[in-house]
Parts: C-alpha cells; sequence; structure tokens
C-alpha cells in the first residue's frame, strides 16, 4: 500500500512512501537510506541491511 504519492518535474523527483527517486541531480532515498549523484558526485555508503 502506497503511504504517500510525490512527483515532481523540473529537476524530476519521485516520491513513493519513504522511497524518493530524483532525476537531475540524482537523488534516490529508500527510508531513511539516501543516495546522491550529482555535481559533487558524491555517493553516501549504504549498509547492507
Amino acid at each position: 500500500m502506497i503511504s504517500g504519492l510525490q512527483v515532481e518535474i523540473g529537476d524530476w523527483e519521485l516520491g513513493i512512501g519513504d522511497w524518493e527517486l530524483g532525476i537531475g541531480d540524482w537523488g534516490l532515498g529508500i527510508g531513511n537510506w539516501e543516495l546522491e549523484f550529482g555535481k559533487n558526485l558524491a555517493q553516501s555508503p549504504v549498509p547492507s541491511p
């Protein structure tokens, strides 16, 4: 069941529940986790579940 749905087109952000996918500055968030590939090309470390 989808608890929340958010779609923003511009810098491109898609949010479903706790999921967030952004294409532009590139952000992918699952729950409280977040991956970002952007101008700094920095990637956050993601632990295994």
